[in-house]
């Protein structure tokens, strides 16, 4: 298992904490920039914070159930109450795995 080291840049505006594009890119593990821009696209989201990073991840794990047959444009038609019953249908628990996030951010950060 290899594991990537990066600094995450961070920062605050009215007590809220925000992620740049490239610290967000890197914690979702995201490698294609172009892909990174139309989850924000389809998500209307112009700045990244917590919530914003859930809202990804949900979309990203979303695309990965039925990977080529999911589609951004599917997502955007979902309710949120479909969102979470679809999820839970292939098993992702998203607050499992948002909790993996941030253990992953606050490992990374520790070492910092």
């Amino acid at each position: 298992m290899t594991t990537t080291v990066f600094h995450v840049k961070t920062y605050e505006s009215n007590g809220t904490k925000y992620f740049s594009k490239k610290a967000a890119r890197q914690l979702l593990k995201i490698s294609n920039r172009q892909q990174f821009n139309l989850y924000l696209e389809t998500l209307k989201i112009s700045r990244i914070g917590w919530t914003e990073l859930r809202e990804m991840l949900a979309l990203k794990l979303f695309l990965a159930a039925r990977y080529g047959y999911h589609s951004h444009k599917m997502w955007g038609n979902l309710n949120q109450k479909q969102r979470v019953f679809i999820l839970g249908h292939f098993g992702i628990d998203l607050d499992e795995q948002f909790r993996r996030l941030k253990d992953e951010y606050e490992r990374i950060c520790s070492k910092w």
